[in-house]
Protein backbone atom coordinates (compact mmCIF):
# COMPACT_ATOMS: atom_id res chain seq x y z
CA UNK A 1 0.00 0.00 0.00
CA UNK A 2 1.17 3.29 -0.55
CA UNK A 3 2.75 5.25 2.15
CA UNK A 4 1.60 8.20 3.68
CA UNK A 5 3.75 11.19 3.33
CA UNK A 6 5.52 12.73 7.02
CA UNK A 7 3.63 16.02 8.28
CA UNK A 8 6.47 18.14 8.37
CA UNK A 9 6.58 22.00 10.76
CA UNK A 10 4.63 23.34 7.70
CA UNK A 11 1.87 21.29 7.46
CA UNK A 12 -0.50 22.54 10.29
CA UNK A 13 -2.62 19.59 11.79
CA UNK A 14 -6.38 20.30 11.80
CA UNK A 15 -8.44 18.40 14.03
CA UNK A 16 -11.99 17.25 12.12
CA UNK A 17 -14.54 19.86 12.73
CA UNK A 18 -11.44 22.39 14.22
CA UNK A 19 -10.59 25.26 12.87
CA UNK A 20 -7.09 26.67 12.36
CA UNK A 21 -6.28 30.19 13.91
CA UNK A 22 -5.91 31.72 10.76
CA UNK A 23 -9.90 29.76 9.82
CA UNK A 24 -11.14 31.09 12.85
CA UNK A 25 -9.96 34.71 12.81
CA UNK A 26 -11.31 34.82 9.04
CA UNK A 27 -14.89 33.89 9.86
CA UNK A 28 -14.80 35.57 13.03
CA UNK A 29 -14.07 38.78 10.67
CA UNK A 30 -16.88 37.99 8.23
CA UNK A 31 -19.10 37.49 10.90
CA UNK A 32 -18.49 41.24 12.19
CA UNK A 33 -19.04 42.39 8.59
CA UNK A 34 -21.88 40.74 7.76
CA UNK A 35 -24.08 40.44 10.60
CA UNK A 36 -22.84 42.85 13.82
CA UNK A 37 -21.89 45.83 11.66
CA UNK A 38 -25.34 45.83 9.95
CA UNK A 39 -26.90 44.45 13.00
CA UNK A 40 -25.89 48.07 14.61
CA UNK A 41 -24.33 45.74 17.33
CA UNK A 42 -20.76 45.89 15.97
CA UNK A 43 -17.77 44.10 17.25
CA UNK A 44 -17.75 46.46 20.75
CA UNK A 45 -20.99 45.30 21.53
CA UNK A 46 -20.84 42.00 20.66
CA UNK A 47 -17.91 41.59 23.19
CA UNK A 48 -19.68 43.21 26.10
CA UNK A 49 -22.90 41.05 25.67
CA UNK A 50 -20.36 38.06 25.84
CA UNK A 51 -18.39 39.42 28.43
CA UNK A 52 -21.99 39.97 30.40
CA UNK A 53 -23.13 36.30 29.63
CA UNK A 54 -19.75 34.90 30.97
CA UNK A 55 -20.02 37.19 33.94
CA UNK A 56 -23.24 35.69 34.55
CA UNK A 57 -22.36 32.24 34.40
CA UNK A 58 -19.33 32.89 36.79
CA UNK A 59 -21.56 34.48 39.13
CA UNK A 60 -25.10 31.53 38.86
CA UNK A 61 -22.26 29.11 39.66
CA UNK A 62 -20.69 30.69 42.75
CA UNK A 63 -23.93 31.37 43.88
CA UNK A 64 -25.13 27.85 43.23
CA UNK A 65 -21.70 26.61 44.69
CA UNK A 66 -23.66 27.66 47.94
CA UNK A 67 -26.40 25.17 47.81
CA UNK A 68 -25.46 22.33 50.61
CA UNK A 69 -24.90 18.74 49.04
CA UNK A 70 -27.70 17.22 51.55
CA UNK A 71 -30.70 18.55 52.50
CA UNK A 72 -34.42 18.07 54.35
CA UNK A 73 -36.74 15.83 52.05
CA UNK A 74 -39.70 14.36 51.66
CA UNK A 75 -41.95 11.60 49.65
CA UNK A 76 -45.84 12.52 49.47
CA UNK A 77 -48.39 11.55 47.93
CA UNK A 78 -51.21 13.84 47.44
CA UNK A 79 -54.92 13.81 46.26
CA UNK A 80 -56.21 17.27 44.41
CA UNK A 81 -59.88 18.55 44.43
CA UNK A 82 -61.46 21.49 42.75
CA UNK A 83 -63.89 22.82 45.10
CA UNK A 84 -62.91 22.90 49.14
CA UNK A 85 -66.05 20.95 50.00
CA UNK A 86 -64.47 17.58 47.93
CA UNK A 87 -61.15 17.80 49.89
CA UNK A 88 -63.14 18.19 52.94
CA UNK A 89 -65.15 14.85 51.98
CA UNK A 90 -62.09 13.24 51.57
CA UNK A 91 -60.59 14.05 54.82
CA UNK A 92 -63.95 12.91 56.74
CA UNK A 93 -63.74 9.63 55.02
CA UNK A 94 -59.53 8.94 56.06
CA UNK A 95 -60.28 10.48 59.06
CA UNK A 96 -63.47 7.74 59.50
CA UNK A 97 -60.71 4.40 58.87
CA UNK A 98 -61.05 4.78 55.21
CA UNK A 99 -57.39 3.94 53.54
CA UNK A 100 -55.51 6.13 51.31
CA UNK A 101 -56.27 3.75 48.48
CA UNK A 102 -59.79 3.76 48.76
CA UNK A 103 -59.89 7.26 48.78
CA UNK A 104 -57.89 7.28 45.34
CA UNK A 105 -60.39 4.43 43.83
CA UNK A 106 -63.36 6.30 44.32
CA UNK A 107 -61.74 9.83 42.86
CA UNK A 108 -60.82 7.56 40.02
CA UNK A 109 -64.01 6.06 39.37
CA UNK A 110 -66.24 9.68 39.33
CA UNK A 111 -65.92 10.54 35.77
CA UNK A 112 -67.69 13.54 36.35
CA UNK A 113 -65.15 14.92 39.05
CA UNK A 114 -61.99 16.34 38.09
CA UNK A 115 -60.20 15.12 41.00
CA UNK A 116 -57.15 13.34 40.88
CA UNK A 117 -54.40 11.55 42.76
CA UNK A 118 -50.32 11.75 42.36
CA UNK A 119 -47.67 11.02 44.32
CA UNK A 120 -43.97 12.80 44.42
CA UNK A 121 -40.39 11.07 45.22
CA UNK A 122 -37.70 12.55 47.25
CA UNK A 123 -38.54 17.05 46.77
CA UNK A 124 -36.95 19.79 49.16
CA UNK A 125 -39.20 22.26 50.90
CA UNK A 126 -38.02 24.63 47.90
CA UNK A 127 -39.93 22.26 45.66
CA UNK A 128 -42.70 21.53 47.41
CA UNK A 129 -43.03 25.57 47.84
CA UNK A 130 -43.13 26.36 43.91
CA UNK A 131 -45.53 23.54 43.50
CA UNK A 132 -47.86 23.81 45.76
CA UNK A 133 -46.95 27.37 47.42
CA UNK A 134 -45.47 28.45 51.19
CA UNK A 135 -48.26 27.38 53.15
CA UNK A 136 -48.81 23.82 52.40
CA UNK A 137 -45.10 23.30 52.23
CA UNK A 138 -44.69 24.47 55.67
CA UNK A 139 -47.64 22.11 56.39
CA UNK A 140 -45.78 19.29 54.58
CA UNK A 141 -42.75 19.44 56.84
CA UNK A 142 -44.53 19.70 60.05
CA UNK A 143 -46.84 17.23 59.36
CA UNK A 144 -45.56 13.40 60.65
CA UNK A 145 -44.46 10.73 58.47
CA UNK A 146 -47.87 8.77 57.81
CA UNK A 147 -50.03 11.51 58.38
CA UNK A 148 -51.68 13.69 56.20
CA UNK A 149 -52.42 17.21 55.92
CA UNK A 150 -55.76 19.09 55.93
CA UNK A 151 -57.51 20.78 52.71
CA UNK A 152 -55.33 23.56 51.85
CA UNK A 153 -55.71 25.66 48.67
CA UNK A 154 -52.24 25.55 46.27
CA UNK A 155 -51.23 27.89 43.73
CA UNK A 156 -52.99 25.83 41.11
CA UNK A 157 -56.10 26.66 42.31
CA UNK A 158 -56.77 23.31 44.00
CA UNK A 159 -57.16 21.64 47.14
CA UNK A 160 -54.86 19.68 48.36
CA UNK A 161 -54.49 16.84 50.63
CA UNK A 162 -51.06 15.59 50.93
CA UNK A 163 -50.00 12.57 52.82
CA UNK A 164 -46.28 12.08 53.99
CA UNK A 165 -44.73 9.16 53.01
CA UNK A 166 -40.76 9.65 54.43
CA UNK A 167 -39.02 12.38 55.36
CA UNK A 168 -35.01 12.76 55.82
CA UNK A 169 -31.82 14.59 55.32
CA UNK A 170 -30.45 12.91 52.19
CA UNK A 171 -28.49 14.00 49.46
CA UNK A 172 -29.76 16.26 46.31
CA UNK A 173 -29.93 14.26 42.84
CA UNK A 174 -28.66 15.97 39.92
CA UNK A 175 -32.25 17.46 39.12
CA UNK A 176 -32.82 18.77 42.82
CA UNK A 177 -29.44 20.29 42.45
CA UNK A 178 -29.94 21.76 39.48
CA UNK A 179 -32.94 23.04 40.79
CA UNK A 180 -31.81 24.36 44.07
CA UNK A 181 -28.95 26.29 42.70
CA UNK A 182 -31.80 27.93 40.51
CA UNK A 183 -33.81 29.02 43.45
CA UNK A 184 -30.54 29.65 45.32
CA UNK A 185 -29.73 32.71 42.08
CA UNK A 186 -33.35 33.77 41.89
CA UNK A 187 -33.53 34.43 45.57
CA UNK A 188 -30.10 36.43 45.22
CA UNK A 189 -31.24 38.84 41.87
CA UNK A 190 -34.54 39.60 43.70
CA UNK A 191 -32.28 40.78 47.01
CA UNK A 192 -30.31 42.77 44.84
CA UNK A 193 -33.52 44.11 42.76
CA UNK A 194 -34.96 45.13 46.34
CA UNK A 195 -32.37 47.28 47.38
CA UNK A 196 -32.03 49.05 44.22
CA UNK A 197 -33.78 52.81 44.24
CA UNK A 198 -35.37 53.87 41.13
CA UNK A 199 -35.68 57.64 40.51
CA UNK A 200 -38.80 58.77 38.29
CA UNK A 201 -36.30 61.47 36.71
CA UNK A 202 -34.06 58.78 35.64
CA UNK A 203 -34.31 60.01 31.99
CA UNK A 204 -32.89 63.34 33.20
CA UNK A 205 -29.65 61.29 34.25
CA UNK A 206 -28.92 59.77 30.96
CA UNK A 207 -25.69 60.41 29.06
CA UNK A 208 -26.59 62.86 25.79
CA UNK A 209 -23.30 61.85 24.48
CA UNK A 210 -21.62 58.95 24.01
Amino acid sequence: PPVAAPVTETQPVTPTGSLTREEFEQRYQDYVKEVLEPSGLGEKGFRAMVEVDLLYQRLREAIGSSVPSKMDQVQIRYLAFPTQEEADQAVAKLDGGASWEDVVAEIEADEESSAYANELDWRTEGFITEQFGEEIAQAVFETPVGAYTGPALGLSGRYYVIQVQAREERELDPLARSFEEDRAFREWISMQQASVEYSENWQEKVPTEP
